[in-house]
Order: C-alpha cells, then structure tokens, then sequence
C-alpha cells in the first residue's frame, strides 16, 4: 500500500472544503430561521478546519514542487488554484456573517413584538397606570433589581490522550459545550478542536455528522473514561514514584508528598479504599524518601508500614519541620554578622587569639608605641605583675616561633 502524497490528500481535503462551501451557499436566499442559523454556525465551523488543513498540505506541496525544481508556470497555476479556493472561502463567510446578522434583528424584531404585545394587554394597562398611584401614597418601594456577576469565561484545555486529565477534560468540555442547546454537528466540531494528539487521531476519520458526534464521544469514554482505565493509570503512577535523595531539598520533599496525596485522593474517588493498597505501597514510598527520614521511620517500633495513612502523615511532618528548618536558616543568614572584605568579622576581638598570628602582628600589637609608654606605666603592683607575665609569653612565643620555622628555612635553603 503507498503512502499519499501531499497533492492527493490536499485533493481529498479539497473537496471536503467545497462540500462545506456549496452547503452555505444553498441558503443564501431562504429565510433565517433558529435551525437554519445552528446549520450555518455548524458548517462555518467545518469548513474553517477544512480550510486549515488545506492551507497546511498546500504549503507542504510548494515545498515538493520546489525539491522537484517545477517550472514557473507550475508555481503560478499552484498559486492560482490556491487563491482561487481562498476567494470562495471568502464569499462563504460573508453569507454566514450576513445571515448571523438577519437572525440577529429576527430576534430583536421578535422581542419588541412581544414586549409591545405584554404592555398592550388590558390587564397589564391597569397594573402600569396604578404604579404611579401606589407611589404617591407611600407605598413600599419595588425591591430593587438583582445584579449579576459576570464571571470570566472558562478556558478548556485540549485533551491529548493523557488519562489522568480526561475527566477534568469532559467535566469542561460537558459544562460549556455537551449540555448546550446547538446542533449536535457543531458540538462535533468544537470536540474536534479541543483534541490533539494521540485523542484527535481516536475521531480523525470520522465525518462530521450528527451521528458521528455520539459515536465520537462513545470511543473517548472507552477510552479514557472508565475507572479500570483510571485506577491503573493512578496506581502506575504510585509505583513508579520520583525519589527524594537530599534531605535539604524541601520543595522536592513537598512536591513527592503532595503527588501520592492526591493519587490516593483520586483513588478514593473511583472506589478504591486506602486500606486496600497494602504494604506495598508504604514499602515503595518509604525507600523513595531520603536515608535520614528512612532512619527516622526505624526508631519507632509502632511505626506499621502497613498503614498508608501513618505514613503520609509521617512524610507530612518530616517535611513541615524541614521546611520550618530551611526558614530559620534562611533568617539566621539574614541576621548574622557582618565580614569584611578578609573574611574576619569586624566586631569580634582577637587579643586572646595571638598565638595564631604572625610575628610581625604581635610585636606590632604588643610592644607598645611611644605615645602609649608616654600614656600608661604599671603603678600596682599587680600591674607590674601582669606585665611581666605577657613579656615572658611574647618572649615564649618567639622562641617556639623559631624553632619551628628555623628549621624549615635551613632545610628549604
């Protein structure tokens, strides 16, 4: 079997565009009524994916004429035959516009008709003319008019086959479209729009008929929507859990926890209980945690793996008191003392730490500068004490400063 080119299926599509077009076309002149306005919406739907799709394959057939080196008036029936079906497109959408409009001031028409047929009848005469009376003797006011919020609208996100999102998929799509009151044909475009992937490859080939539409959406629940489908999707995920090595990493510890949270919540849903997941489950999150919160889970001999809920509430805690960590850490650097530019701290004394400096720092710092003998003498006699004291460690220190490098120079010499 060969494979099609891109002139034939371009062709197909082709024809499918201008099946689209002669259906607008044909009710151009008739009245516009509601069931006709749904088939023109439904068919301006089908005939811009059509158009979508031609112009796709007709950029892929300008690429094969370019490989193929095609003559130039090659290119200029191609860019003929392209403009042309484009031209028609055109004229389509201007009837579908226009009729959008007719059904428009139908409607409007049809309101003011009917408003004027409920002011005119006797009854509601009377009620009007006595508004304005019961006013003037103090009636009580009218409640006044409810106003409404106009919330945004809802965006639904195409569905590409994964079928963990499949039913936030449908409880969209069936809100905003499903339930609506348009012609099934055009529920079927919208469907067609919203799949992508390996979804859209499920309703490909199906024709865009009233009857397709259910088939379509039959084929999508078998698919994606049964809860077998969905339990073994969600308890795939659980087996194959991303591990958490490093302790320090809290947004990772969160993310692990927050993810079997909330398959085990989704498995609740579809039926299955916490307690049926057994010792297997607790075992493949616990070697998926870090070797300390590992030994931790050891120290207690109540601890039962068994029990899903014990664990969870386990790794929770773990990761609140890391995460209660982690902003302490981050406040205490904040806080902490300021460095200078060597790397010492800039409030902090070190007199008593002159053995680790060099010689020439503590001859600087010890022996005493002229304006200073001049300022300050021992008078007591422990003063005099003291300072014999701290020359004999200076003279000490010199000494064991000698012999410890002394050496060293002789040998590097």
């Amino acid at each position: 079997m060969t494979t099609p080119t891109n002139e034939t299926s371009r062709r197909a599509i082709k024809g499918h565009v201008r099946r689209w077009i002669h259906n607008i076309q044909q009710y151009d002149i008739v009245h516009i009524d509601l069931t006709i306005y749904n088939i023109l919406l439904g068919a301006e739907t089908s005939l811009k994916s059509m158009q979508a799709k031609y112009n796709r394959l007709s950029e892929a057939v300008a690429r094969d004429m370019e490989a193929s080196n095609a003559t130039r008036a090659q290119f200029d029936a191609e860019v003929e035959s392209v403009i042309t079906l484009e031209d028609e497109c055109n004229a389509a959408y201007v009837i579908v516009r226009r009729k959008k409009d007719e059904f428009k001031a139908l409607k409007e028409a049809e309101e003011r008709k009917r408003s004027t047929e409920l002011v005119d009848r006797p009854n509601n005469r009377q009620l009007i003319a006595a508004i304005p009376a019961a006013a003037a003797l103090g009636a009580p006011a009218a409640p006044a008019a409810v106003t409404s919020t106009k919330l945004p609208k809802r965006q639904i996100k195409p569905f590409k086959g994964d079928v963990l999102e499949w039913t936030a998929f449908w409880e969209g799509y069936n809100a905003a479209v499903h339930e609506s009151a348009i012609p099934a044909v055009q529920k079927f475009g919208y469907l067609k729009d919203y799949l992508k992937g390996e979804a859209q490859l499920c309703v490909e080939n199906l024709e865009l008929t009233d009857a397709n539409y259910t088939v379509a959406v039959n084929l999508l629940k078998a698919m994606y929507g049964k809860p077998d489908v969905l339990i073994e999707a969600h308890t795939h995920k659980l087996a194959t859990l991303q591990p958490v090595k490093d302790m320090a990493d809290t947004a990772a510890l969160r993310c692990f926890q927050l993810t079997i949270q909330s398959h085990i919540n989704a498995l609740e849903t579809l039926g299955v209980a916490r307690t049926s997941h057994g010792c297997l489950l607790g075992s493949s999150i616990l070697r998926s945690i870090p070797l300390k919160l590992q030994e931790k889970w050891a120290e207690s001999a109540t601890n039962k793996v068994t029990d899903i809920d014990q664990v969870l509430k386990f790794i929770e805690e773990q990761v609140e008191a890391a995460e209660r960590l982690s902003r302490l850490r981050a406040t205490n650097t904040k806080a902490g003392p300021k460095f200078s530019a060597t790397g010492k701290n800039k409030t902090s004394n070190n007199t008593d730490s002159f053995p680790a400096r060099s010689q020439q720092q503590a001859d600087s710092t010890n022996k005493p500068s002229k304006q200073n003998k001049k300022k300050w003498q021992p008078t007591t006699t422990k003063e005099r004490s003291d300072s014999i004291i701290f020359k004999k460690a200076n003279a000490a220190l010199r000494v064991l400063q000698g012999r410890c490098i002394g050496p060293r120079i002789a040998q590097w010499s």
